[in-house]
């Protein structure tokens, strides 16, 4: 196995770094594809392109890509969402073809704020070359804070795929449900897949850890129907960061184990990957 990771990458600094190192010794290749424009129009950090070519030069990135290839816009029609979301596809290929040119076997994407357990992460590739597994899958946890969480949500993510030319990144997939339709990877040749056990692996997911959490929001591909109430939910998310307790009063993800519930209680957690000692207010 030679693996690649692919991180697409706009915004999402606060947790960068540690997401790379949670993985780094257990992948070949970290590629990061980054954009200086989000799909919603809004311009990137002054932080971005230094910070990035300071892990690069550190070692944790080895290529650094700009995704040039869209045109934002105000993603408030469902039409433009499905847009962005192609092009956001489109960004996610291109690391996989960089990835198949470097002589990447197998493929997993990222996000900024996604961390592996380092024992759990290379448990799951032994069993994922022993068993030659083609295709899987994990379960995740969505974090308020490094140290405050939700627990596991009902839906599951994309993890390592082995990849070939013909393995292209699209929603008609069947591993995993009811995340980023970006995500998945479409190969006719895969027979052999697995989703992973919570007691295996879990991917953790700093969903909620931002500083400038209403600026993800408005940035992402994601779909919100009622998207002038985005700074409710923030503030909403804000409360519950003190109080530990979660009430949606307008959004909500709906991806709890009960369902689409507005009362949530938490779960604290210690900072197992170290972001509070970034020295930032997550």
């Amino acid at each position: 196995m030679k693996l690649s990771a692919g991180y697409v990458v706009f915004d999402g600094l606060e947790t960068l770094e540690k997401s790379i190192l949670s993985i780094r010794e257990s992948v070949d290749l970290i590629l990061v594809s980054y954009q200086t424009v989000s799909w919603g129009n809004t311009k990137c950090s002054e932080d971005l392109i230094p910070t990035l070519q300071r892990l690069k030069d550190e070692g944790l990135i080895d290529e650094i890509l700009e995704f040039k290839d869209f045109v934002p816009s105000s993603l408030v029609t469902s039409e433009e969402v499905l847009r962005a979301k192609a092009y956001e596809t489109r960004k996610r290929q291109s690391l996989l073809r960089r990835s198949l040119a470097l002589g990447a076997t197998h493929y997993l994407s990222m996000d900024a704020d996604e961390f592996y357990v380092k024992s759990e992460f290379d448990e799951a590739k032994r069993q994922i070359v022993k068993e030659d597994l083609q295709a899987t899958a994990v379960r995740y946890i969505n974090y308020l804070t490094p140290t405050l969480h939700q627990g596991y949500s009902q839906f599951r993510v994309p993890f390592i795929y082995r990849i070939g030319e013909r393995s292209q990144h699209g929603p008609a997939q069947f591993i995993f449900a009811g995340v980023d339709p970006t995500r998945g990877i479409i190969d006719e040749s895969i027979t052999r897949s697995r989703i992973f056990s919570q007691d295996v692996i879990t991917m953790h997911h700093m969903e909620m850890v931002r500083k400038d959490l209403l600026g993800k929001y408005q940035a992402c591909s994601r779909f919100f129907m009622h998207r002038e109430q985005l700074p409710v939910l923030v503030e909403d998310i804000r409360t519950a960061q003190t109080k530990k307790e979660l009430m949606f009063r307008a959004i909500h993800f709906g991806d709890s184990l009960s369902g689409p519930n507005k009362k949530m209680e938490l779960t604290e957690c210690e900072d197992q990957f170290g972001l509070l000692s970034n020295g930032h207010r997550l």
